[in-house]
């Protein structure tokens, strides 16, 4: 097998999934985490209570735990991650709202008689993009980095699909033999997650910025 080549793949199934995974927890956080920050009384509560629960675990075991219940392959992999990532959107996005809801400028709106649509969309939404993409884009590294793990330990991404951390586990035993089978999926891997860091710390600084002005 041309190692290269598979690499090449290999990004598509670790790094391109990953940004889907990030979109998908993105668009149900939004839609969960505003009826939350709109929610008040008992079931806002239970809510707050389920959270904590869940953010209490790791994202990657909660992922493993998911995978071990729907099977190993690439498909329910990426559910799992999409899955595991849910709780941190679901909780950034409520904050978020839960803070906003208390500004002057939201409650004046509210005075004017906008409903909660109007208020979402023209006074909350403009106001959390910003913390939202910066959110997303770390939280691609993390995705991608669940995504090969699971692959690593075998119950992810199955041979002979070219996902990086399947394609690290399955060449250890010629490691000693032929080591770039292993070392070039890592660097790529690491090269993946380093950029989506960068590329984060950048918009954070850059957005920072531009409020400071």
């Amino acid at each position: 097998r041309d190692i290269f080549s598979r690499v090449i793949l290999g990004i598509g199934f670790s790094f391109g999934l990953a940004i889907i995974a990030v979109f998908m927890a993105l668009s149900m956080g939004i839609l969960i985490g505003t009826l939350a920050g709109f929610s008040k009384g008992i079931r806002s509560s239970f809510l707050n209570h389920l959270l904590d629960v869940l953010l209490l675990m790791p994202s990657l075991l909660i992922a493993i735990v998911i995978v071990a219940i729907l099977g190993p392959g690439i498909d329910n992999t990426f559910w799992a991650v999409v899955l595991a990532m849910l709780p941190q959107f679901i909780h950034h996005i409520r904050t978020e709202i839960a803070e906003l809801l208390n500004k002057d400028f939201v409650i004046a709106f509210k005075l004017d008689g906008a409903n909660n649509w109007q208020l979402f969309r023209y006074a909350l939404f403009p106001n959390i993009v910003e913390n939202l993409i910066i959110f997303s884009t770390l939280a691609i590294s993390s995705a991608v980095l669940d995504i090969a793990v699971l692959g690593f330990i075998g119950i992810g991404a199955q041979s002979p699909v070219p996902e990086l951390g399947a394609m690290m586990s399955s060449s250890l035993d010629v490691f000693y033999l032929n080591p770039w089978t292993v070392m070039l999926p890592g660097f790529i891997l690491f090269v993946c997650i380093l950029s989506t860091n960068v590329v984060g710390d950048g918009l954070r600084h850059a957005l920072k910025e531009r409020r400071g002005q």
